[in-house]
């Protein structure tokens, strides 16, 4: 798996609820810049991207699952 994928956890983390507001919207809008930044585009529709979030949030997906997301919902 590139590293690229894997290094988003050091970008995003929504989980820890660093704001009292927008920590979900914060970390999607920096995994997307992350990703375009190092000239990846996301593929996956609002909806399913949303539903990652939401879970990333919730802690119902771990690092590996969010990496193979993005994986296959990323391209250069």
């Amino acid at each position: 798996m590139s590293p690229i994928f894997l290094s988003l956890d050091e970008v995003v983390e929504i989980q820890n609820h660093p704001f009292l507001d927008g920590n979900k919207r914060t970390g999607a809008i920096a995994a997307f810049t992350f990703l375009k930044l190092n000239g990846w585009t996301l593929t996956a529709r609002g909806r399913d991207f949303e539903r990652t979030v939401l879970a990333v949030a919730q802690g119902k997906l771990g690092k590996s699952a969010v990496a193979e997301f993005l994986r296959k919902h990323s391209r250069r």
